[in-house]
């Protein structure tokens, strides 16, 4: 895990009982090859004002994806050994119950105790998480619910999602049932963001494998050589919009690809 795990830790090492997965798993099929999804995870966030527009306008979210604390609250990280990482300051969804919010404030103030402070700031407080652990294990955290994923290659243009809703260990049941609703609501077979994701990852794939694509050299260098290192913060840094641990993922496949063994 190198340096992701500090990041990881916000996540799942922020009570004292870590965390659980709900019962169930959701298991589908997206007709396009596993790495599109992972680089999605790893560190796209700008498609989102565009292919999610939907949601924007009828204002799912507070505010739009574009985020107002870069470096802070705001940014994407280019960690160890291919590994990416996003911390979104999105606000709360439209209606986010009061009990919820309530709950995440104590989380919060638990948190302090026994992270780093840089650590403790991004835990709740209207922060989405996004991360491709390499290669293929995806974390969404987002509106009051983890979902925890594998994109299992199953052909060179299909691969099937394994998804798993995790909340605190010792959350109590309002907060359980509204992230087994929510996560239904967005990020599973059926939800509004997972299937705009999922036609785009398939339409991707097909036109990666066009005659007139590969003539061309695909660009992924927004935000290159503009990324830090911060003393608070592991890895290299940069706010969105940038491409920088969506290109560490594919330095590392091709770097493994490329061994002789």
């Amino acid at each position: 895990l190198g340096n992701a795990k500090w990041y990881l830790d916000i996540l799942f090492n922020r009570t004292p009982g870590g965390a659980v997965a709900l019962p169930g798993v959701h298991k589908w099929n997206i007709n396009g090859n596993w790495k599109i999804n992972s680089e999605q995870q790893a560190g796209d966030n700008y498609h989102t004002d565009y292919l999610h527009r939907s949601m924007l306008e009828v204002d799912f979210v507070d505010k739009g994806f574009r985020g107002g604390e870069p470096w802070v609250r705001d940014f994407e990280v280019k960690a160890d050994n291919g590994h990416g990482f996003m911390n979104l300051a999105i606000g709360y969804v439209k209606d986010y119950p009061e009990a919820i919010i309530e709950y995440e404030k104590r989380v919060h103030a638990e948190a302090i105790k026994h992270l780093a402070p840089e650590q403790a700031k991004l835990v709740y407080n209207g922060n989405t998480h996004v991360a491709n652990i390499f290669p293929n294990l995806s974390i969404i955290s987002f509106a009051g619910f983890t979902s925890v994923r594998v994109n299992h290659p199953r052909e060179p243009m299909r691969h099937e999602i394994w998804s798993v809703a995790t909340v605190d260990r010792d959350a109590p049941e309002v907060v359980r049932a509204y992230a087994r609703d929510m996560q239904n609501r967005t990020f599973s077979s059926t939800g509004i963001f997972e299937q705009d994701d999922g036609e785009m990852w398939a339409d991707a794939s097909r036109t990666l494998r066009g005659s007139y694509r590969r003539r061309f050299p695909l660009n992924y260098q927004m935000g290159a050589g503009h990324g830090r290192k911060l003393p608070e913060k592991p890895g290299l840094i940069h706010p969105p919009n940038t491409e920088i641990s969506v290109f560490n993922l594919y330095e590392r496949w091709f770097e493994l690809m490329s061994r002789a063994e």
